[in-house]
């Protein structure tokens, strides 16, 4: 999707600019008409300091002291300065090329005359040599800019993941070392004395939130980026979507945080996302419209986890948890970030039908959610 989009930008750059030779071409006809326009009024005002056998200065200030002369003044003043600005840059742009054109082209804009020439003006193919240069430098101008914008919006979340790859290779260094001091010698390695128990930091877990209250709750109206670059309406749904809130999206391999294993339901992510993957179409076969995963995690991340998994769903970002909030949904905190509990939500009619949490065994969650639908389809039919 971002390539897309700097790719549409870049095209839309390249379109721009490669009229700058036409555009600048009838902007230069139009601005030695105002010149040669500014030039007789100027001309005219040293006329008339002339005949009074004045200077220009002397003239317009003299002209100013009368109440009926000082907005003649005052203009004159304006169209003089605004002469000596254009008419050497006139000159300037006569004997430059496009390319210099572009450079000067600050010298010798005037607002008014630019807009009144974009007005009228026409489209043309850029068939000329110089036109196709435009067109290159306006493509790569183009999605240079996006690339930009997008570079300083997606900081956080890159910083996001610089630091879960420092923490993971800070773990991987901590286990080759383990691995290195178990090969030394017994009588290097201090030993605690005898009674004494290792004792570890725990980290702070605080949980929040109630998933029963939660049911028959209205849907909120919230928005939340996809990991499919959608932006996903949850109130946009006539038949009934299922979503799934896990906690953290860690691709295979990678390491949990030190002290997770004491998170209940911390382990329990992987499990459920790829039960509810697994089946899909049972669920579809019973009416479901949609699946959603909800994590914390920041869009990217949670891109590449559904592409390792392949996920046939998209994954919903919400790290501020608002939809937690809204519905005070199941969460936690775990060393000052804050986190979802795995649980499964049946949204349908604008409100919270059902929802199943805690779960015992995340792996079977799929199964037993197409288990109780088939016989809430039995039981209504």
């Amino acid at each position: 999707m971002l390539r897309i989009l700097a790719m549409v930008s870049g095209l839309v750059g390249a379109a721009g600019l490669s009229q700058f030779p036409e555009f600048s071409q009838q902007y230069l006809q139009r601005l030695a008409g105002k010149v040669d326009q500014l030039g007789e009024q100027v001309s005219s005002v040293e006329a008339s300091a002339l005949a009074l056998d004045m200077t220009r200065e002397e003239y317009l200030a003299d002209l100013a002291l009368s109440r009926s002369g000082a907005q003649a003044s005052e203009k004159a003043e304006g169209e003089i300065a605004l002469f000596d600005r254009l008419s050497p840059a006139l000159e300037r742009l006569r004997e430059s090329n496009a390319y210099e054109r572009l450079i000067r082209a600050h010298q010798a804009i005037d607002l008014d005359l630019a807009g009144r020439t974009l007005e009228d003006y026409k489209p043309a193919l850029p068939l000329t040599a110089e036109g196709a240069v435009f067109s290159a430098v306006g493509f790569f101008a183009g999605w240079g800019l996006w690339s930009m914008i997008w570079s300083v919006l997606s900081w956080p979340m890159r910083r996001r993941r610089r630091q879960r790859l420092v923490a993971l290779e800070t773990h991987h260094a901590a286990e080759h070392d383990d691995v290195e001091h178990d090969h030394d010698a017994d009588d290097l390695k201090p030993t605690p004395p005898a009674g004494a128990e290792m004792t570890f930091p725990s980290p702070e877990i605080e949980y929040f939130g109630d998933a029963k209250a939660a049911v028959d709750q209205p849907v909120p109206d919230l928005s939340l980026p996809a990991s499919d670059g959608r932006n996903i309406e949850l109130r946009a749904f006539s038949r009934p979507i299922i979503l799934v809130t896990f906690p953290i999206a860690l691709q295979p391999g990678e390491a949990y945080p030190d002290g997770w294993e004491q998170v209940e339901g911390g382990l329990g992510g992987p499990p459920l996302i790829c039960s509810l993957r697994d089946t899909m179409e049972d669920l579809r076969s019973v009416g479901i419209a949609g699946v959603f995963g909800v994590s914390t995690d920041a869009t990217d991340d949670q891109r590449d986890l559904a592409h390792l998994l392949a996920l046939p769903y998209p994954l919903l970002s919400d790290p501020s948890l608002e939809l937690a909030q809204a519905l005070n949904l199941p969460s936690f905190q775990f060393d000052g970030d804050y986190y979802y509990e795995p649980a499964v939500y049946l949204f349908g009619q604008g409100r919270v039908a059902a929802m199943m949490h805690p779960l015992r065994d995340p792996s079977r969650a799929g199964l037993r959610l197409v288990d109780q639908l088939r016989g809430r389809r039995s039981g209504a039919a």
